[in-house]
């Protein structure tokens, strides 16, 4: 029987490329859960943090001006494409009331107790929405 020795850093090396490899197929599968944003919109997000990141190591006022005019021209064509997305899909199912309340669900974020009112006091009355013991 043969045995042969693995150095330490041979196998960090192999469980660090293996870890690599998964991370980055991780990052590049993963899917934005809108359906307005598509991959062209994806790419121009990437381009935007390209500028910003060459601004970070240039510090130049150049590059600076150059990230915001395309910061804020890619965030009205984001506005625009979910706003012309969500205009289609209303057109497409006009007159169906359940979808078109299950799309306004989706659109309108998930809320706790917020708003709700568990207590008033019309006069000298207290309601409250607790349950009291006597």
């Amino acid at each position: 029987m043969v045995m042969t020795l693995i150095s330490p850093t041979t196998v960090f090396v192999k469980l660090s490329c293996s870890y690599i490899i998964i991370t980055k197929q991780l990052k590049e599968g993963r899917i934005n859960s809108k359906p307005w944003f598509t991959s062209s919109l994806n790419k121009s997000v990437q381009k935007k943090v390209k500028l910003y990141n060459k601004w970070l190591h240039t510090r130049s006022d150049v590059d600076l001006n150059k990230y915001k005019k395309y910061k804020n021209k890619l965030t009205s064509v984001l506005r625009n494409a979910e706003k012309l997305y969500y205009s289609n899909r209303f057109n497409e199912i006009q007159g169906n009331i359940n979808e078109a309340w299950q799309i306004i669900k989706t659109i309108l974020p998930t809320s706790s107790n917020k708003g709700s009112i568990s207590e008033i006091e019309p006069g000298n009355n207290i309601i409250s929405d607790k349950i009291t013991y006597l």
